[in-house]
């Protein structure tokens, strides 16, 4: 079950609007478990903390809850409290402490390719995160019903196979967040409605 509260501002014309409204928030129904076995397991709570614009850009600071006691370092980077960037050209998201930077990177962060744009297209791309250009992180970009999903893989860094995804609507609600852990055994969280963690990494690494 997916239950979406958003308080409504003046009209925008930049993407993903209602991501930018203070308090919108939205709740997710999480499975968590093997793919062989997921049961019920709470629900997600994602919250807009703060808002700002700047010239041609709005900002929104989002935490999420719920969820504090699976995945490790996965709920550390999948669920990390981030602050998400639109503008015209389309929607960017930097983890407060995770593996796409630090809220000190903002003033960069449309120098880069957006996470998704304001028109999103099926695709897959590769980010390099250090000059010798062997670590970096995947992204894979697909349509799920009326939202589009981000997956995201870290590569070059060691370690088991992690691979995280949100699902937006193109009206702005988070509709979807997933987590999946790869090493002696495969654990999975899915919250919302989320594609199969699997097929994001097949699609990655096909």
């Amino acid at each position: 079950m997916l239950v979406s509260t958003v308080v409504l501002a003046g009209p925008s014309k930049l993407p993903y609007d209602g991501l930018f409204h203070a308090k919108a928030s939205w709740r997710l129904a999480c499975d968590y478990g093997t793919p062989e076995q997921l049961v019920a397991h709470g629900e997600l709570t994602c919250v807009v903390d703060d808002v700002a614009k700047a010239g041609g850009s709005k900002r929104a600071h989002v935490t999420c809850d719920g969820q504090d006691d699976v995945l490790g370092d996965i709920h550390e980077w999948a669920l990390e409290p981030r602050t998400l960037v639109a503008t015209e050209r389309g929607l960017w998201s930097v983890d407060d402490h995770g593996p796409d930077g630090k809220c000190g990177d903002l003033a960069h962060i449309t120098d880069q390719p957006p996470l998704l744009s304001a028109r999103p297209s099926a695709g897959k791309r590769r980010r390099d995160d250090d000059p010798s250009g062997h670590a970096g992180m995947w992204f894979v970009t697909s349509a799920l019903d009326r939202s589009w999903c981000v997956g995201k893989m870290p590569w070059g860094w060691g370690g088991g196979t992690h691979v995280w995804v949100t699902c937006f609507s193109p009206g702005g609600a988070i509709t979807g967040v997933a987590g999946m852990k790869r090493e002696s055994s495969t654990i999975e969280l899915r919250c919302g409605h989320v594609p199969d963690p699997q097929a994001v990494l097949d699609a990655i690494q096909h």
